[in-house]
């Protein structure tokens, strides 16, 4: 029992040993309450918690990752396995709760709870796995397709590429001329990217073919790791399964494989977007981006900015990414709306940069006259959608909102489509802009898939650009939930059947199925099943952010 005053003495320590971290106390915590997860929620004074929480010291405590996992709830709430693997992680409840009443927010001077190790897998997922499963078979359709029925498709815009190379050694005129005699098979970039073709010069037109698709393969690969360490930042690591689903959907899917086949730069350009939105991610500042011991955001930073000197270089890397696709490509300068939205006016200032840069090389490279026949002769005639004048046919590839209002309104000439694109697009891509938190990793997510995904519905886009929807589709598809989940899964296997109707009347006729074929004219006339997956997915991504943009359906 011991004296009175050693009694007393027991009774002021029992207390003051378990006050909050950043009372002064210096007296250490007993054993059995230094080795409680944190999970549970703040260290409070009282005879009650102690036992609670000794009575918990038994259980493992989870590895740290590498930023903090989700937010601990009220002492003495239970909390399920789904709550602390990650569901409020991803939507950012983290900041509620720190500006929530007292009791909910995690005590000053202590550390979040824990979030799963990259290293630990989550619960497989079967309909993720089936739609990256699903793209992969659909490309490799595709490719046997193309080799039996269109062989001469094969490489057919590399040489392209290899002819304006060859001219531009030899020359002759870098736009305006065909080597296949084909009006819109012509050069179509600035100046300047020309002289990444002059290499593959030196080899024969197939073997130089070759080495462009490792080129493209590689492109595809990295993407995938890109891709990867996202997910695993957010402490979604993915077993080995998913991991080789993911590269082999970045790099054989039915998305990919046309850019392969046909020996285009789609792929180089989805690695661009994808580094663009990770590095911008990263740029973000928060917790999870810096690492263990971060300060976290500077609240009176722009989003995007990060606060400091490491988010200033991420964001500007970002910049740049963004910048040299649409340096190639000029649509994918609407990616710069997104970077508004966040704020993110390093990025913007690097983008910009580095396209005044591209075109004043291609000036001094190649002189005024060839700069100005890029814009007349390549850059303009692209910019118009005569196909679509009286109604597209339905044979086209066109993936966009210009498809069925060509059928609907046969009348309207290329500006009132325009304007019509405009009138379906802009409200919902700006709606999801006001619902999302781009603080948080998911609003960060639906807002690149509203920016990437509501670009390619407006312009005239072909099916070969879905490969820029990598980030956000793939880390979508390991991170929704509930409802969103299924509809963005049903989204995502439309978004895979990437047909055209002139194919698909070729292969029911094999069938002797003509009839069928006939009565799916006027569908694939108004819709493909890619602009309806499209259009699926973006009601997927408002049902995530559920009614005030910061709750919804996320794992």
């Amino acid at each position: 029992m011991g004296s009175p005053r050693d009694r007393r003495r027991r009774r002021r320590r029992g207390v003051r040993d378990h006050r909050p971290r950043g009372s002064g106390l210096k007296t250490p915590l007993p054993e059995s309450v230094e080795t409680a997860p944190r999970a549970f929620g703040a260290l409070d004074a009282g005879s009650a918690t102690i036992a609670r929480r000794e009575r918990r010291s038994d259980l493992p405590r989870p590895a740290r990752p590498i930023g903090p996992g989700p937010p601990r709830e009220r002492a003495g709430a239970r909390t399920s396995d789904a709550d602390t693997v990650t569901g409020k992680w991803w939507l950012g409840e983290h900041r509620a709760m720190d500006e929530g009443s007292v009791g909910r927010g995690p005590d000053p001077g202590t550390e979040p709870g824990p979030a799963p190790a990259s290293g630990e897998s989550p619960t497989p997922r079967t309909g993720t796995r089936l739609v990256l499963a699903a793209g992969v078979l659909f490309g490799l359709v595709h490719l046997a397709y193309t080799a039996a029925v269109r062989p001469g498709a094969v490489a057919l815009d590399f040489e392209v590429y290899y002819f304006a190379a060859e001219t531009v050694l030899a020359g002759g005129p870098l736009y305006g001329v065909s080597p296949v005699g084909v009006d819109y098979l012509v050069y179509a970039y600035p100046p300047l990217t020309v002289l990444a073709f002059l290499p593959f010069t030196l080899l024969p037109p197939f073997v130089a073919y070759l080495a462009f698709t490792a080129l493209n393969l590689a492109a595809g690969l990295l993407a995938a790791r890109l891709l990867l360490a996202y997910l695993d930042r957010y402490g979604r690591g993915l077993d080995r399964v998913d991991r080789a689903l993911v590269y082999a959907f970045c790099t054989l899917s039915v998305h990919a494989m046309p850019s392969t086949v046909f020996g285009q730069v789609n792929l180089p350009l989805a690695l661009a977007l994808v580094a663009g939105f990770s590095w911008l991610d990263r740029a973000a500042g928060t917790d999870t981006d810096t690492g263990i011991g971060s300060d976290g955001p500077d609240p009176d930073a722009p989003d995007g900015s990060g606060g400091g000197t490491d988010g200033g270089r991420w964001a500007s890397r970002a910049g740049v990414a963004f910048g040299l696709a649409a340096f190639v490509k000029a649509f994918p300068a609407l990616a710069g709306v997104w970077l508004l939205r966040r704020r993110a006016w390093r990025a913007v200032a690097a983008a910009v940069a580095t396209g005044v840069v591209g075109v004043g090389l291609g000036l001094l490279a190649f002189g005024p006259d060839t700069t100005l026949a890029y814009v007349t002769e390549a850059l303009l005639p692209r910019a118009g959608d005569d196909a679509f004048a009286g109604g597209l046919d339905p044979g086209a590839a066109y993936v966009t909102v210009r498809r069925p209002l060509s059928v609907l309104f046969p009348g309207w000439g290329s500006l009132a489509l325009t304007a019509g694109a405009f009138a379906v697009v802009a409200p919902v891509v700006g709606g999801l802009y006001v619902r999302l938190d781009a603080g948080t990793p998911l609003g960060r997510l639906v807002g690149a898939y509203a920016t990437v995904a509501g670009t390619l519905v407006f312009l005239p886009s072909f099916p070969v650009y879905g490969v820029l929807l990598y980030l956000p589709v793939v880390p979508l598809l390991y991170v929704l939930e509930g409802r969103a989940y299924v509809a963005f899964l049903a989204g995502a296997l439309l978004w895979n059947l990437s047909v055209r109707f002139d194919d698909v009347r070729t292969v029911l006729a094999a069938f002797g199925a003509d009839g069928v074929a006939g009565s799916l004219r006027p569908a694939f006339a108004l819709v493909t099943p890619s602009l309806v997956g499209l259009a699926v997915m973006f009601l997927a991504c408002w049902l995530a952010l559920g009614r005030a943009g910061t709750t919804g359906d996320v794992a």
